[in-house]
């Protein structure tokens, strides 16, 4: 009962972050966010240190989503459920790298790891704002 109710938990409060950023809601395309939501509780039940999970897990999601910036000062049309696939496919992979990060034995080899699981997340976010600044120049 407790895991159903932290599935709610953090369903609706994507669900409520994404509506309050776009100014728009559809039910139709959070179901992304519930599989999410789902992946979060499981993944957290399964490492050790779980506030070290959710501080990696909340860090990758504000360094991926930080691209969301540049849809307040641009003119660009972005629909709702496009930050919602957007949304939870950098819940989905940041919890994979997080779990991943979590199975890797040797302390060594998992800061290495994570150094690369960092590097991936951190380049395309880096090529999206390097396209935003040569734009506006």
């Amino acid at each position: 009962m407790k895991s159903i109710l932290q599935v709610l938990i953090i369903y609706v409060f994507l669900t409520v972050i994404t509506s309050v950023a776009m100014h728009d809601f559809s039910l139709r395309h959070t179901l992304f966010l519930l599989a999410d939501a789902i992946l979060v509780t499981v993944g957290s039940k399964l490492v050790t240190d779980k506030r070290w999970y959710y501080k990696s897990l909340t860090a990758v999601l504000l360094l991926a989503c930080s691209v969301f910036v540049i849809r307040y000062v641009t003119p660009s049309a972005i629909k709702v459920w496009d930050v919602d696939i957007y949304f939870s496919f950098c819940l989905a992979v940041g919890n994979i790298f997080l779990l991943l990060t979590a199975l890797v034995p040797r302390p060594s080899f998992r800061n290495f790891f994570a150094f690369l699981c960092g590097l991936f997340v951190f380049l395309p976010v880096l090529a999206c704002w390097g396209y935003y600044a040569s734009e506006t120049l």
